[in-house]
């Protein structure tokens, strides 16, 4: 799918809007002195990303009003049947990992034992402490019961939150090379913050969502001016050779060269700005949307 501008899909009596392509931004050369080095020793320009402001602004318009992301259409007659057609879009899912979270335990002061730090948080000989981790986040507090308290030394730890942007070390989007960010959020479990269990004893809950890029199909009609849209199916299956570095970035680098068509895909997240990359494609597989 080849993702540029909108698309209109015609009928008879009308036209729908479809989106062929979703800009994330622009790369944009450093203005620096220094480069970066490659695979075998040759070096490439350093980049920074600029976001595309109407992505941002379609981010925002649909967080204050979620009508802002109805589909667009004209029907002059009000009734209107369209054939089935396809639209890049933003999916999202969230996943339970909770029972993948490691337990670590151990003696130590300050902030090393906790999330919520004061100055009165001290022991000289080391205060016991649960830290529960995954890949990229944690929770951790010291070993005791949750009384209540809203004393600076009595702080409960509830509720930690840490987003990524690179899939390959993500916890439960591992597979699914469109992803562009998720999202980690670990809450103390309910036994520690309703039962009066101790800390240590009570394993948080853990949830992973992940933001990434798809291609989805619909049928839609009109019917007295009112649009409807039945999902088809959704797929995020990322054509094999796109989102590979871009020939004009290359120093002296041919494009059958091992080192640089291996790199897209060993560093195929979108946490790495280090080069220029063409456009991520996505494949739907005629046989399914037949």
């Amino acid at each position: 799918m080849s993702l540029r501008g909108q698309k209109d899909v015609t009928s008879s009596a009308g036209t729908l809007q479809v989106a062929n392509y979703v800009s994330l931004g622009r790369i944009r050369p450093d203005d620096v002195t220094n480069i970066l080095p490659f695979p075998d020793g040759r070096e490439m320009d350093p980049s920074t990303t600029l976001p595309d402001f109407r992505l941002t602004g379609a981010f925002f318009d649909g967080l204050s009003d979620p009508s802002s992301g109805n589909t667009r259409f004209e029907c002059g007659t009000g009734n209107c049947t369209w054939p089935l057609y396809t639209t890049a879009a933003f999916c999202s899912r969230c996943n339970d990992v909770s029972k993948l979270s490691i337990k670590q335990s151990g003696k130590a002061s300050y902030y090393n034992a906790t999330d919520y730090y004061t100055e009165y948080q001290t022991s000289s000989g080391g205060w016991s402490y649960t830290n529960y981790t995954l890949s990229y986040g944690h929770i951790m507090h010291f070993n005791r019961k949750n009384d209540g308290s809203n004393s600076p030394d009595r702080m409960s730890v509830l509720l930690t939150a840490f987003m990524n942007r690179d899939y390959s070390t993500s916890v439960s989007f591992r597979d699914l090379n469109t992803t562009v960010a998720t999202l980690l959020i670990m809450r103390a479990g309910d036994g520690y913050q309703h039962e009066n269990v101790s800390w240590e004893d009570s394993p948080p809950t853990a949830t992973e969502c992940g933001l990434y890029i798809c291609a989805k199909a619909y049928q839609a009609s009109a019917n007295n001016g009112v649009l409807s849209e039945t999902e088809i199916g959704t797929w995020a299956i990322r054509e094999r050779r796109s989102w590979r570095a871009a020939d004009h970035q290359k120093h002296g680098y041919q494009p059958t060269h091992q080192a640089w068509e291996s790199y897209g895909e060993r560093r195929p997240s979108f946490a790495d700005h280090s080069v220029f990359r063409t456009d991520l494609q996505i494949v739907i597989p005629g046989s399914e949307l037949s």
